[in-house]
C-alpha cells in the first residue's frame, strides 16, 4: 500500500509541476493576459474573503443549534417508553419542530452563502474575458 502511496504523490507532484510550467510558458508566451489574469485573481481573492467572512459566523450559528437538536433526539430514545406511557408525545414532536426550525433557517443562509460563492465564481472568469 506503501507504495501506491508513493506513486500517487509522485503522479501528482508531476502533475502539477507540468501545469505550473505551462502556466509560466502561457505567461511569457501571451503576456497580453497577465492583466486579465491579474484581474480575475484579484477579484476571487476579494469574493473569497467576503465569503469567508460571512460564512464563519453562519457556521457557528449552524453549530449552535445542532448540538441541542441532537441531544434533544438522544433524549427522547432514551425515554420514548416514559414519553408513551405519560401521553405527552405531542410536547416532544412540538420541541423537536422548533429545534429543527431552528437548524434549518441556519442552514440555509449557509446553503445560500455556497450558491452565491459558486455563481460569483463562475461568473468572474468568463465576464472579465468578454
Amino acid at each position: 500500500m506503501a507504495h501506491y502511496r508513493t506513486n500517487s504523490r509522485t503522479w501528482f507532484n508531476e502533475r502539477s509541476s507540468c501545469s505550473h510550467v505551462s502556466s509560466e510558458s502561457s505567461r511569457l508566451r501571451y503576456p497580453i493576459f497577465a492583466l486579465p489574469g491579474a484581474t480575475v485573481f484579484a477579484i476571487g481573492l476579494m469574493l473569497g474573503r467576503v465569503y469567508i467572512a460571512a460564512q464563519m459566523p453562519v457556521k457557528r450559528e449552524m453549530s449552535n443549534a445542532r448540538s441541542p437538536l441532537f441531544s434533544h433526539f438522544g433524549t427522547t430514545l432514551e425515554g420514548i417508553t416514559s414519553i408513551r406511557a405519560y401521553g405527552v408525545e405531542e410536547l416532544f414532536k412540538a420541541e423537536a419542530l422548533k429545534r429543527i426550525d431552528k437548524y434549518t433557517r441556519s442552514y440555509r443562509t449557509f446553503w445560500s452563502l455556497n450558491v452565491s460563492k459558486a455563481k460569483s465564481w463562475i461568473f468572474t472568469g468568463p465576464g472579465l474575458s468578454v
